[in-house]
């Protein structure tokens, strides 16, 4: 069975109550319609493509259906009937009816052939064409509907890990030292820094984990380093249940210190334009694309004594693109943006040490599952003398409706 045609023949008509185990990702219920003996059945797994390949070729699990016509229906990640398809024998002929139980009208496709192998190259060369943007939208639905969504709608989509990474670098500039405060700007002009996240997370009986690293490049420009030119490539690997989802991006900021802090003069104030691109996929899942991204993020910062008081704002576009590989063609569907607002209170340690707290407010634009959701951290680090390295340490946590998710941070960082 070809791989992702077997994906969308998972799907199929019947509401039986199933079987399957909780942390079942994903799950088959069905039955046979022919007026054979009965046979009824219920499986669940991580793995979607291995569940309905078996289903469609009525092997492994699926090996008491064999040539026999059935109905079943597909829960994903939570959504039950995201998909159905009833397969049928008529005659020398085949037929299969796909659609979208949950949602009517995203998917409503009648295939025909003379036997169940042309049938799956019917659906394969379906999906060729204009299936993918059926399979698009019908992804974009679950994604509103469940954590599972790999591209956007939760905190661990690729979208808002995303706007989450921008606004940890340009909104959450670390609270300055003692050392910091008399010292200026040293003579250095590039240097190398990285983040590493690790978290899990929890959504209505869906459990995951996802990691990260960011490695990151800035690079001064001119003699005042009030312009900081920063290149950085998250990458991101997320299990949820079982199913594994991969993340490769690339961002580009220019950070510019608009109002400069002196001894005199207590105000800070960074605005940093930017633009990404991040590849998020799941074989497991059968999701994932292409997303582009831009946006702007303003820090202001206040210095009292050892405090410091500042404010982040965050707003990013994210657009899916669609792109071919072979005959095949992609299109995660996706045209969202965020906004996020945050408050941080830091203090001084002193003269190298420091300690903050923060809370922010992030909002999905458009239709997603966790529409809104509040993030809660704090953190301490040291920076070394002239600022040429530092080292931080923190953690954070995501509460939102029917979602919620803890993680801790790490990160470093050293100018030449």
């Amino acid at each position: 069975m070809k791989f992702i045609s077997g994906n969308l023949a998972a799907a199929v008509l019947l509401g039986i109550s199933t079987g399957t185990q909780a942390g079942d990702l994903f799950s088959l219920i069905g039955a046979t319609t022919d007026g054979g003996v009965p046979f009824s059945f219920s499986e669940g797994s991580s793995k979607l493509p291995t569940l309905v390949e078996e289903l469609i070729n009525g092997s492994g699990r699926f090996d008491p259906l064999g040539d026999r016509s059935f109905a079943a229906s597909l829960n994903y990640g939570g959504v039950a009937d995201a998909l159905s398809f009833d397969i049928r024998q008529v005659g020398a002929t085949w037929t299969a009816q796909l659609s979208s139980p949950f949602k009517p009208g995203l998917i409503d496709r009648s295939f025909s052939a003379a036997s169940r192998s042309e049938l799956d190259d019917e659906i394969e060369a379906y999906l060729k064409q204009e299936g993918s943007t059926d399979l698009a939208r019908f992804l974009r639905a679950v994604g509103a509907r469940s954590a599972a969504g790999v591209t956007d709608g939760n905190p661990a989509a690729a979208t808002a890990r995303s706007a989450t990474t921008t606004y940890m670098e340009y909104a959450m500039r670390p609270t300055e030292t003692a050392a910091e405060k008399v010292e200026g700007a040293s003579t250095s002009r590039a240097g190398f820094a990285m983040t590493a996240d690790a978290g899990s997370f929890r959504s209505q009986g869906i459990e995951g984990q996802s990691y990260s690293w960011t490695p990151m490049i800035p690079l001064a420009i001119g003699s005042s380093r009030r312009v900081r030119l920063e290149l950085s490539l998250p990458l991101n690997y997320t299990s949820i249940e079982g199913a594994a989802q991969y993340r490769v991006g690339s961002q580009l900021g220019v950070a510019v210190v608009a109002v400069q802090r002196t001894a005199e003069q207590p105000w800070l104030w960074q605005v940093t334009p930017h633009v990404g691109a991040v590849v998020a996929g799941s074989m497991d899942m059968v999701a994932g694309g292409l997303l582009a991204s831009g946006g702007g993020t303003s820090f202001l910062s206040y210095r009292l004594g050892a405090w410091e008081f500042s404010m982040g704002n965050h707003l990013s576009f994210h657009e899916g693109l669609r792109v071919s590989a072979g005959d095949y063609t992609f299109d995660p569907g996706v045209s969202q943006q965020i906004v996020k607002n945050g408050l941080k209170v830091g203090r001084s340690l002193g003269q190298n040490f420091y300690a903050e707290a923060y809370v922010l407010d992030t909002e999905f634009v458009q239709e997603a599952f966790t529409p809104r959701y509040l993030t809660i951290g704090a953190g301490v680090g040291y920076r070394g003398p002239k600022q040429k390295g530092y080292v931080m340490l923190g953690g954070y946590a995501d509460i939102g409706s029917e979602f919620e998710a803890a993680h801790l941070q790490f990160g470093t960082g050293w100018k030449f």
